[in-house]
């Protein structure tokens, strides 16, 4: 279905500078986390069980993409994203520590910063990637 035009998908876009116009965001005043699962072409098989076993698991109010098999925006691998409202953190960082069986995975909070976002304010678990910071707001 498409989504609502911008300026309706908020009761009051004024006060939601902090939160992205992606669809699946509800309106919420908290910090929207993202969390980027990522692997190498050859580990699309080990991403795609990880997903699958995330599925079920994952808090309700949490949205997990798809798997996306090429590099996108500041990402220097194919990735999925799960974005979640702060509260939930805790949860979905122990959920991937449990499951993510080696791959990296790069949590961060939706700043208006982007790059600040991506690097001071994020968490890393397992290794730290490099990121192509030039495409982000506040580079």
């Amino acid at each position: 279905p498409m989504s609502p035009p911008a300026s309706t998908r908020y009761k009051n876009p004024a006060t939601c500078d902090n939160i992205a116009p992606n669809p699946h965001h509800t309106h919420t005043m908290t910090t929207i986390y993202h969390a980027h699962v990522y692997f190498l072409p050859e580990q699309a098989a080990q991403a795609a069980t990880l997903h699958a076993t995330l599925a079920p698991r994952l808090p309700a109010g949490c949205w997990l993409g798809r798997l996306i098999e090429r590099e996108v925006g500041p990402h220097t691998r194919p990735m999925f994203e799960i974005d979640f409202a702060e509260p939930l953190l805790p949860a979905v960082t122990a959920l991937l520590e449990q499951y993510r069986d080696g791959l990296p995975v790069l949590l961060h909070p939706e700043l208006d910063n982007e790059v600040v976002g991506h690097t001071t304010a994020a968490r890393w678990l397992g290794e730290p990637l490099p990121l192509k910071l030039h495409t982000l707001r506040g580079a």
